[in-house]
């Protein structure tokens, strides 16, 4: 039996009462049995008591299986502490999985207080253990630096090994590794290789990133029906850069033929995904009508969706300023660098002092742009700073 469900985060799962006894035999190896058949049949109201003989006379795989029980409710109420109890005693017992499973709860601190050192620790065991999982998030914290140095060596070394174990998310990682040139030499058709091997397998980011290549052609030679062929399957998968990269296909007619109104309703997707891009473009289309019929309701709507820190209302105030997504309204624009600034942030203060510079959108008022310059300045913009001394 293999009830484990995590790599980097937990799953959801059943929540039934745990009896009292277990009608289970002496055998550990029976009880074991007699667990895998109670998870095949559905009922799993006797599954923890019978997890733990099984366990309690040897079986490690069944340590294993009940500490993921407890992580993710199956049987009975979830119980992060017992999750912990259990894994360890299978890791101790030399199942690369719990290790893994170990390594990422004092990695990000889910139910156990955060442990960088004791993470690595676990996730080399396991990788050692040849987990691919454990191999993956190792690799992870060697190539973004969490918890240990960075180290490229290390991070190739270990996602090699988990991506020819059959982690797809580690395969997309070294596709990242050959296109960026961290730690080896770049290299555009290896990167390439890695992004279709890691989307054959369903990983969704894979698709997303060999999307990008073959849409925008910089580093490869655009193929804008393999881009759309890629983004779909992103797209499908709730990816939203490949519902994002999508939309865009439909916008110029690339790789599919051109529609605006199905762009809209992928921007609309995208920022239903959390992804603020897609925010802005929505709300650029209901406000321009450009294909679509105008909804200056529905655009505001949009915005104020996209406009969430001083770094993502800023944005939507460039795009309105400049007409970046065909919506241009210099009325407009002012509202989001002044949210902006108000969050704290400083080139969001300094296009408000220009606004009050030129009258756009807002009065001329050498005041306020001595006001917003200085905040600007005050929040480390140099050349607010510049203009200030003069």
């Amino acid at each position: 039996m293999s009830m484990s469900c995590i790599a980097m985060l937990g799953c959801a799962g059943k929540n039934t009462p745990q009896p009292a006894e277990s009608p289970c035999s002496d055998d550990a190896q029976e009880c074991y049995e007699r667990a895998l058949a109670l998870v095949s049949s559905g009922d799993t109201s006797e599954l923890r008591p019978v997890l733990a003989r099984a366990c309690d006379g040897g079986v490690i795989a069944a340590c294993d299986d009940l500490g993921d029980a407890y992580l993710v409710g199956l049987g009975g109420e979830a119980d992060t502490e017992r999750a912990v109890e259990y894994l360890t005693r299978a890791c101790d017992g030399g199942v690369g999985t719990a290790c893994a499973n170990l390594g990422v709860f004092f990695l990000t601190g889910m139910g156990v207080e955060e442990d960088p050192d004791k993470a690595h620790a676990l996730l080399t065991k396991a990788c050692d253990a040849k987990d691919p999982g454990g191999c993956r998030n190792l690799g992870e914290m060697y190539r973004q630096g969490k918890g240990v140095d960075v180290d490229m060596v290390k991070a190739m070394e270990a996602l090699t090994t988990a991506c020819e174990g059959g982690n797809m998310s580690a395969c997309n990682s070294l596709g990242l590794m050959y296109q960026r040139g961290q730690g080896v030499d770049t290299d555009v058709n290896m990167a390439v290789s890695f992004y279709k091997m890691a989307c054959d397998g369903d990983d969704m980011e894979g698709c997303s990133n060999l999307g990008v290549l073959y849409l925008y052609g910089k580093v490869i030679e655009a193929d804008y029906e393999l881009a759309a062929e890629a983004n779909g399957k992103a797209c499908e998968g709730d990816d939203p850069r490949g519902c994002a990269n999508l939309a865009i296909g439909y916008m110029e007619g690339k790789g599919v033929e051109e529609d605006t109104a199905k762009a809209l309703e992928l921007f609309e997707r995208v920022c239903d995904l959390d992804f603020v891009i897609g925010c802005r473009r929505a709300g650029s289309l209901h406000a321009s009508g450009d294909g679509v019929p105008v909804d200056l309701d529905a655009a505001n709507g949009y915005f104020e969706r996209a406009c969430r820190d001083g770094a993502s209302c800023y944005n939507v105030g460039v795009d309105i300023y400049t007409g970046r997504h065909d919506y241009k309204n210099l009325d407009l624009a002012p509202t989001y660098f002044a949210k902006s600034c108000g969050m704290g942030y400083a080139d969001g203060c300094y296009n408000l002092a220009a606004c009050h510079s030129k009258g756009e959108g807002v009065e001329k008022d050498p005041e306020k742009v001595a006001e917003f310059l200085i905040k600007a300045c005050e929040l480390g913009h140099e050349e607010s700073c510049q203009m200030v001394k003069r």
